[in-house]
């Protein structure tokens, strides 16, 4: 389902990303090519919301969601439905070439559509850190799925939960991979550790990608999630050894994906401000 009963008087449009941990809110500006107006990290009150929204401009034409839980999902939906004529779960208009695309989480699949739209490349490698880490594979118009791995808080997490001698550490920009105390040891092994499997699983997607559309095919590789720059910082993945095209930023690829996915013939103009 998209907007095309709004397409000729969409101002504005919300889009709403339930993921693992929180609840994001990113409203959008739809006139010439889309625009961040505002944005909600961890929602759970959607009248103190509305009410922002009114107070600077007109209540957008609807709102879109993306969610990754059951049954919070439907509460979800009821809390958006007491403000909002129009509440869209979109398609992500990409062929899922997938054994089982009704498992597959919506998160996913949006950031590989804002991704698929903002590269030049056939092929697109798209890596998200966040609760998890999954990194996945577009083929022209093709989702091919991917890995999921754990996020860099929840390695850390665990090393502490399990181990006699642990404890939990802050994930820090920058760590080195040698560590000279057990905290610089855990943030080696799970900041540097992080980076090195997102740059392995690229070498595996890259190589299926290679296998598919011939040997030589360049990628671009996209970088999103709350955690990203774990992985861009201080220098970029280490993709230099690889058939990689770009390296991009997008900091808000599932908000992008779901606004792509919901607007008729939404256009995204050369240099609108998405990518880094």
């Amino acid at each position: 389902m998209t907007a095309s009963a709004f397409d000729k008087s969409v101002r504005t449009w919300l889009t709403v990303d339930q993921g693992n941990t929180s609840t994001d809110a990113v409203w959008l500006s739809c006139e010439a090519h889309p625009r961040v107006l505002r944005e909600w990290r961890g929602v759970q009150d959607w009248d103190l919301v509305v009410e922002s929204m009114r107070a600077d401009l007109a209540m957008p034409a609807g709102v879109s969601i993306s969610s990754v839980r059951g049954v919070q999902r439907e509460l979800l939906k009821r809390d958006l439905r007491r403000h909002f004529e129009a509440v869209l779960e979109p398609e992500c208009g990409l062929e899922l070439d997938l054994e089982t695309p009704e498992t597959t989480g919506r998160d996913r699949l949006f950031a590989a559509r804002a991704a698929r739209a903002l590269s030049a490349a056939r092929a697109v490698i798209v890596i998200d850190a966040g609760t998890a880490m999954t990194v996945d594979l577009v083929l022209e118009e093709r989702f091919c799925g991917g890995a999921i791995a754990p996020g860099a808080r929840a390695l850390a997490r665990c090393l502490a939960e399990r181990g006699a001698q642990l404890f939990e550490i802050e994930p820090r920009v920058g760590a080195s991979a040698l560590g000279r105390s057990s905290r610089a040891a855990l943030e080696a092994g799970v900041v540097v550790g992080l980076r090195g499997a997102a740059m392995e699983l690229a070498r595996g997607l890259i190589a299926e990608a290679q296998a598919q559309l011939g040997a030589d095919v360049i990628c671009d590789v996209v970088v999103s999630g709350g955690d990203r720059e774990l992985l861009l910082a201080p220098t970029t993945i280490a993709v230099e050894r690889l058939p990689v095209a770009e390296v991009w930023e997008l900091p808000m690829a599932v908000p992008l994906g779901l606004y792509l996915a919901s607007i008729p013939n939404a256009v995204l103009p050369e240099g609108s401000g998405w990518l880094r």
